[in-house]
């Protein structure tokens, strides 16, 4: 099962988009964006790691990681927020079993 919706907002994915993808076990979550973006977090070939309930605290060390990388500090500075975004789902997706991929 995968599930498809809208970020009318072009905002990235939030913690109960994650959540509700490892919660109901989906093969994908996407988000869609007015801008042309498109989001997506697939399940691993192993499957999903954890529980919905532990997502939240993934979330919360990665962002603690990102804080203290020279890259993500750099694109933060010159206000590339989405390259930050992009790695802190592509580090969450790497705990969580998934695969985060943006278009």
């Amino acid at each position: 099962m995968a599930f498809t919706h809208n970020h009318p907002t072009n905002g990235p994915f939030s913690l109960e988009d994650i959540a509700t993808a490892v919660d109901f076990n989906m093969a994908e979550i996407r988000a869609v964006s007015p801008n042309g973006t498109n989001l997506s977090m697939r399940r691993g070939a192993e499957g999903w790691k954890g529980n919905a309930d532990d997502i939240g605290n993934i979330f919360a060390n990665v962002q603690k990681e990102l804080r203290s990388d020279p890259r993500a500090q750099e694109y933060f500075k010159t206000g590339n927020k989405d390259a930050v975004w992009d790695m802190l789902f592509n580090r969450v997706a790497e705990k969580i079993g998934g695969e985060y991929t943006k278009h």
